[in-house]
């Protein structure tokens, strides 16, 4: 009796450690435009995550600044792990298939996700200007003020 009473107590006092870990990460809403980003900036932290939602005239698709950077021992489970060829482990790139007009996609963040997006590539509006980077991404607390 005296063990079940000491595994009650020590789940309960691992209680508030674990919800306040889980209330760490975040969930960030962006608007994909056609032309950038709403908000143009959001901070975050590993473990976060970025819901994208398409609110251009069509569909669209999304890219980080390198999104094929990730060599052929990339693992999903582990993105910041140095591969020993193509990838060196300080920035993740991704990048996000089409999806329609008033849909989500989700992102998680890791500590070594991209910062930098090219301007969304909206279907059939004529072009995306490949040259503009949209900074996205800023690690860390929003500034005060």
């Amino acid at each position: 009796m005296k063990h079940i009473k000491n595994l009650a107590l020590a789940a309960v006092l691992a209680l508030p450690a674990a919800a306040s870990s889980a209330q760490e990460a975040t969930e960030h809403l962006v608007l994909v435009e056609r032309y950038g980003f709403y908000p143009s900036k959001i901070y975050v932290e590993a473990g976060d995550t970025i819901v994208f939602e398409n609110r251009s005239p069509n569909w669209v698709r999304l890219f980080s600044e390198d999104p094929y950077d990730n060599g052929p021992d990339y693992e999903d489970d582990d993105p910041c792990d140095d591969d020993g060829e193509n990838f060196d482990g300080s920035r993740d790139g991704f990048s996000i298939s089409w999806f329609s007009i008033g849909s989500q996609r989700t992102y998680q963040v890791s500590a070594c996700s991209e910062t930098r997006f090219y301007a969304p590539e909206v279907y059939n509006s004529g072009g995306t200007d490949w040259n503009k980077r949209i900074d996205l991404i800023v690690y860390g607390e929003a500034p005060n003020g």
